[in-house]
This record gives structure tokens, sequence and C-alpha cells, in this order.
């Protein structure tokens, strides 16, 4: 999967669209082994078009497999990514919640 670098002309892997991740020593170490996120080509995938689309005020759902870090990736670019243009409210659901507990 590649995206297309409007500067350059050029298509490029997803991962090359953003800065290489790199372990911070002073700060990565200590934090807890499942707090770190560290970006795929999935997720910066997603992450681009989420924001595409919550641009252009499009209604966004994002679907796949179990375990393919897609509630993370959303909560990531929620809280990361648009702190500035909305205020997003978290809400979790599963296939046990009801209407009454969402209102």
């Amino acid at each position: 999967d590649y995206a297309f670098d409007m500067k350059d002309g050029k298509w490029l892997p997803w991962i090359k669209t953003v800065p290489e991740y790199v372990i911070d020593s002073k700060t990565d170490f200590k934090a807890d082994f499942n707090s770190l996120i560290v970006p795929t080509a999935s997720s910066i995938c997603y992450a681009s078009l989420i924001d595409t689309l919550m641009s252009g005020n499009k209604h966004t759902l994002i679907i796949g497999p179990t375990g393919t870090a897609k509630s993370v990736t959303v909560s990531q670019y929620l809280t990361c990514g648009i702190s500035a243009r909305y205020d997003p409210i978290m809400m979790s659901f599963s296939a046990q919640t009801s209407a009454n507990q969402t209102q």
C-alpha cells in the first residue's frame, strides 16, 4: 500500500510518510510495555484516511479483524491528531452494549 507524495510527485510506502519511530531511552523504557504505540503501515494509512474523511466532514467507519489496532489508531488520532479542531468524546461499545447504556 502506498501514499502519493504531492511534493515529489511519486508513490511512497505508508511507513515512509511519517518520521522513523525511535525509542526514547529516558521515557519509553520506563513506560508500561502496553502503553507504547509503534506506528505500522496500516495504522498510518488508517490515520491518514480518517483525517481526509473528517476534513471533508464525512462519517467514518473503521472495520477489520479483532486485534488489528483499529481502536488504538482511532483513539490516538482523536487524542493527538485533532485536539485543536474538535473535542472528542470516547465511548466503547461491545456486543453487550444496549441502547439505554449509550443514552
